[in-house]
């Protein structure tokens, strides 16, 4: 996998850093970014992942240019489908043997498959904003993808890449791989929780800070932090977190239970009606462990984090007071001149100047700050 990324300047194509200057967009494979520092190879490893998990977050999103791009593409290869199959057909060249069965259900998947992997990198490229940020606050050049480790600060403020010349402030270094944090990491849920719970999976509950880096929030239950994360909130606060979190997305779970529920009673209806009396008994106690099954299913589903946005989680999270990402306390931290704080745990960012500043208390009632 290779990535690479620069700071877009407003909609424009050019790439500039934080001294607005153009730079040029380059790319870094796993393996070299590894070898830029020896010594922190496992702290590189997990910066490598998070931006994985990042990119594949970025290409499921949904939005009105992912979307229109996605169906300019199908639509362009439809249409050079039909006029090359079309126009082969004519010319006598696929005769009627089995190549003509075979060439064209070929030729159309794989330019199915190549349309999809071309709405990847659109997605890829669209996120460069969002990548370069996230390896200038673990003190990576977003340009290049080396390291920013060891170099001074200039006048300015900011910090030079000694390999590519572009520049990054030095306050937007937040959380640098090479020192070591307080955080204490959350769990990852694994097949069970995700499959089973419906916790929401590390792709799910990716989203970006106030810098527009990506972070890892937490689920609606909590159940990705670890215990001594949970220990730091009382427990009146989690539930009051754990109340307004489920709120997220509450209305369509429901109606999907609802419609999963009626396209159930629908089946069991019919088959009812169309069974004979002989195979009755038998076939109701299957239809009923069916039902316990599903019915269970549906269950999982009202109480799991589908239909959870982490941009919603974060909003919630922030007007409590607390990092999204770690939950440590973000009241009474001084704001940057940009308007944000930054969490002294895990050093994402944070916008409270816009959002109404609410402090939950230790009995759960709120507390203008």
């Amino acid at each position: 996998m290779c990535y690479g990324a620069v700071m877009e300047h407003g909609f424009s194509t050019k790439l500039f850093d934080d001294r607005k200057e153009r730079v040029r967009f380059g790319s870094m494979t796993k393996r070299q970014l590894l070898e830029t520092d020896e010594q922190n190879r496992e702290e590189l490893m997990r910066l490598h992942k998070r931006l994985k998990i990042a990119i594949r977050h970025e290409s499921r999103r949904i939005t009105p240019d992912n979307l229109l791009v996605g169906v300019s593409y199908f639509t362009m290869w439809i249409i050079v489908y039909w006029v090359v199959v079309s126009g082969l057909s004519g010319a006598g060249l696929f005769g009627s043997g089995r190549f003509f069965m075979i060439f064209p259900p070929i030729v159309f998947w794989g330019g199915i498959i190549m349309s999809g992997y071309l709405l990847r990198r659109y997605a890829v490229r669209r996120a460069r904003k969002k990548v370069a940020a996230t390896m200038v606050a673990e003190g990576i050049c977003g340009t290049c993808g080396y390291s920013l480790r060891g170099l001074g600060v200039q006048d300015d403020g900011c910090i030079v890449c000694t390999e590519c010349g572009s520049a990054w402030r030095a306050s937007r270094v937040t959380s640098a791989y090479w020192e070591e944090s307080d955080e204490v990491a959350t769990r990852k849920p694994g097949w069970v929780l995700r499959n089973v719970f419906m916790v929401a999976s590390e792709v799910n509950r990716t989203t970006t800070d106030a810098r527009s880096r990506f972070v890892l929030t937490v689920d609606s239950r909590l159940v990705v932090l670890s215990k001594q994360q949970r220990e730091t909130l009382s427990p009146e606060l989690r539930k009051s977190i754990i109340r307004k979190l489920r709120k997220i997305g509450r209305i369509f779970r429901v109606l999907l239970a609802l419609f999963m529920m009626g396209i159930a009673s629908l089946f069991g209806l019919i088959g009812y009606v169309m069974l004979e009396e002989e195979m009755l008994i038998g076939t109701i106690v299957l239809w009923f462990i069916g039902s316990v099954i599903f019915l269970l299913g549906v269950v999982m589903q009202l109480r799991g984090d589908v239909f959870l946005r982490a941009v919603k989680v974060a909003r919630v999270m922030v007007r409590q007071g607390l990092c999204p990402v770690c939950v440590s306390r973000l009241a009474g931290l001084e704001q940057d001149d940009d308007g944000c704080v930054v969490c002294l745990s895990c050093g994402s960012a944070w916008r409270v100047d816009d959002i109404p500043w609410v402090v939950e208390g230790e009995d759960g009632s709120n507390n203008e700050a």
